[in-house]
């Protein structure tokens, strides 16, 4: 395995059927590392008919977050 394997953050939504939440679950548990965000806005119907753009939003300014502390 990696040797410093980074956090994989997966933004998901329980009602997503084109990848049901388990089958989500299940790729996670073989990651090293990562965190699971459910959030409704976060499905392929959920991402298409958000018009203010709150989950990439949300996925941005996270990265932002984690980037500024990376580099500290």
């Amino acid at each position: 395995m990696f040797e410093h394997s980074p956090v994989v953050y997966i933004h998901h939504s329980e009602g997503d059927e084109n990848a049901p939440i388990d089958s989500i679950r299940d790729l996670a548990e073989r990651l090293p590392q990562s965190e699971i965000r459910i959030s409704s806005y976060a499905s392929h119907v959920g991402l298409a008919e958000d018009k203010e753009f709150v989950e990439f939003t949300r996925i941005f300014k996270e990265i932002g977050t984690l980037s500024g502390t990376a580099s500290q």
